[in-house]
């Protein structure tokens, strides 16, 4: 059976007028030991980068095209 995802949302601030422009969103295993699964982050240009690192992706890692 396959290791499910835990996903992480975080909004950015508030703007001026109340609203949430920007964002980031992380998908993990949820099973620690899950070593064979990516792991996911993207933000508000939607643009989802991964690693296969036992750590959650970041703004750093490279997309997930590569």
């Amino acid at each position: 059976m396959g290791a499910a995802y835990t996903f992480t949302y975080t909004p950015g601030p508030l703007n001026s007028v109340g609203e949430i422009t920007t964002y980031t969103l992380t998908a993990v295993p949820s099973d620690a030991g899950c070593t064979d699964w990516n792991r996911n982050f993207t933000e508000e240009t939607g643009l989802i980068r991964w690693t296969h690192e036992n750590r959650p992706a970041t703004a750093q890692d490279p997309p997930i095209s590569q």
